[in-house]
């Protein structure tokens, strides 16, 4: 039988992630009133100098949050405690800045801290912990972008495993933080999302055959008693109705009269989905081996 080698293939395709309501209450900074920020922590009097609810420099809406001119001292706007039992499924972090003149050090030498966004945890003995921030700023100047992260609780706990004791970590929350910072940068449109799995994920296995098939993973993360599914290749059904278990499923797909070149396979939900799973779509190349007689 001549070999077939699988090429060009997907390594991984989602039906799409579905992400539940922003857990910030005034993430787009439009319910604020002079010196307070509702939705954020309480900020001590001492520090109302380093910010302010801007209306000229915004991305969207009204107003953004501005700070500025943070030296020798910090600022955080922290909220949404979290403790790691409740930290089941991925967070994601998103939204938009923009800044000027942000320094990392002065002329005379004297370090200065960019500023943060992402997550900042408290250890069992109350105290600060882990900080996993948002690689999204630099020294100089930049106009509006769009940062996003995800944070997942594998990362968390990997990142956090060395902490044992009264160390461990208890939970965290999501923070702005700025602290020693000549520089200014404004935030806007700011949103702390739970990602929910998507309901069906599939891999394809990429290696030298001796058959014509094609090797599929699929990942059922929905709870489903009698889940169908079918398979088509270019359009043509190759399995119909196929069952499928929660967890992972591992098919053979046959490519009898599949001819070399590119193609598209399709995963489609037939039965015991919600229905708005949606089908999903997988690119792969059938080449013959080169080195066959």
């Amino acid at each position: 039988m001549k070999k077939i080698t699988l090429a060009a293939v997907a390594a991984l395709t989602a039906a799409g992630s579905v992400m539940g309501g922003n857990l910030l209450s005034n993430g787009g900074f439009e319910k604020c009133k002079f010196k307070t920020v509702p939705g954020f922590d309480h900020q001590h009097p001492s520090k109302h100098k380093f910010y302010e609810v801007d209306s000229t420099v915004k991305h969207s809406g009204k107003y953004s949050l501005k700070i500025s001119n943070v030296v020798g001292s910090y600022i955080a706007f922290p909220t949404r405690f979290i403790t790691l039992d409740k930290f089941t499924k991925p967070l994601m972090i998103r939204g938009w800045a923009k800044y000027e003149n942000l320094q990392r050090r002065s002329n005379d030498g004297k370090l200065y801290g960019l500023p943060f966004i992402g997550i900042w945890s408290m250890n069992v003995a109350g105290r600060n912990a882990l900080a996993i921030g948002i690689p999204c700023f630099s020294e100089g100047s930049r106009d509006w972008f769009y940062f996003e992260h995800i944070f997942t609780p594998e990362e968390v706990k990997k990142r956090s495993a060395h902490l044992t004791g009264d160390k461990a970590l208890k939970g965290f929350a999501f923070r702005i933080n700025v602290a020693n910072q000549p520089g200014t940068v404004w935030f806007d449109d700011l949103e702390y999302l739970w990602v929910e799995p998507a309901a069906i994920t599939a891999k394809l296995q990429v290696k030298d055959v001796t058959e014509n098939v094609l090797n599929l993973d699929l990942n059922i993360s929905e709870a489903v008693a009698t889940g169908k599914i079918s398979i088509a290749v270019d359009g043509k059904v190759i399995i119909k109705d196929q069952v499928v278990k929660t967890g992972k499923n591992t098919l053979t797909v046959n490519l009898d009269g599949v001819a070399d070149g590119k193609h598209k396979l399709t995963v489609t939900p037939v039965a015991g989905f919600a229905a708005d799973v949606k089908a999903i779509e997988l690119e792969f190349s059938k080449q013959p081996d080169a080195f066959a007689e």
